[in-house]
């Protein structure tokens, strides 16, 4: 996981990984990276994309696969 935090309070990260299926006996490689900025002293913003790889092996798994997450937070 790295992550970088600008000054103003903004942010960027990556976060590489991998997870092994006991039952399968396979590992599923997957990769994150996003980022959120303030947009006031309360309020921020932020998405990430997710990206998990292809396994040909696992019953689901035979094309990659992206999802987009966006976020709003409240600081109280």
């Amino acid at each position: 996981y790295a992550m970088y935090g600008f000054d103003a309070g903004h942010w960027v990260y990556a976060n590489p990984k991998t997870i092994y299926h006991a039952k399968h006996k396979e590992f599923i490689n997957q990769f994150e990276v996003g980022g959120g900025l303030m947009i006031s002293e309360k309020v921020s913003i932020g998405g990430k994309l997710e990206y998990t790889a292809k396994n040909e092996k696992m019953p689901g798994m035979q094309k990659d696969d992206s999802v987009v997450w966006l976020q709003a937070n409240y600081y109280f």
